[in-house]
């Protein structure tokens, strides 16, 4: 199951305003210590400072977190509509095979169409494990959690929440991210223990 989750809305002005604060002080950091880590710098206590309060405007503006998901409500419905006309007798399988004596080689189990629709409702545990950002873009590292003790794993290389762009960048851009951080144009911070979200499953 991948993630990949855009946010679309304005952001709250807590929200931009410290991903503007941060990003200030990535500038001044990179202007004087270029790729030196930032607990090593001159700023180190002004990066602590700020973490913990982006910590504190993340977890104040979940609900937002929660709601910039793209919606993929056309698919849900065409996916219950086949189910529905499955449930009724009106879509026929196709048939790919016959042996020679003419046994069809397909099976299927009917199941029931409301318990399908409610597996679709329920929530997953998301862990936002840190914040990557450029002057240009930001995005929440994330990686899906349990579902009743089994774990969700990502088929997405990098799963995140892409929460800002620049004018003129593309959200998919963010998922440059961890290989600007590796080269040392991107800040990575760390968050621990990491903030979980819920969210509904969807189709992609």
């Amino acid at each position: 199951m991948g993630y990949t989750i855009f946010a679309w809305s304005p952001l709250p002005d807590p929200v931009r305003s410290i991903l503007e604060e941060g990003i200030n002080l990535y500038r001044l950091h990179t202007n004087r210590h270029g790729r030196l880590e930032s607990t090593k710098g001159s700023y180190a206590k002004e990066w602590a400072n700020w973490e913990k309060r982006l910590r504190e405007v993340l977890f104040s503006n979940a609900e937002y977190l929660n709601s910039i998901q793209v919606p993929f409500e056309s698919a849900v419905k065409q996916v219950l509509e086949q189910l529905r006309k499955i449930a009724k007798g009106e879509y026929t399988t196709p048939i790919i095979e016959r042996r020679k004596l003419g046994t069809i080689v397909f099976a299927a189990i009917d199941l029931p169409v409301p318990e399908i629709c409610s597996s679709l409702n329920n929530n997953v545990p998301v862990e936002l494990t840190a914040l990557l950002f450029t002057d240009k873009m930001a995005a929440l590292e994330a990686q899906p959690g349990s579902v009743d003790g089994e774990k969700v794993v990502s088929k997405n290389e990098w799963p995140h929440v892409t929460i800002w762009t620049a004018e003129g960048v593309a959200p998919k851009e963010a998922n440059t991210l961890p290989q600007l951080f590796s080269e040392g144009k991107a800040t990575r911070v760390e968050f621990s223990p990491p903030i979980t979200i819920s969210g509904t499953v969807q189709f992609y």
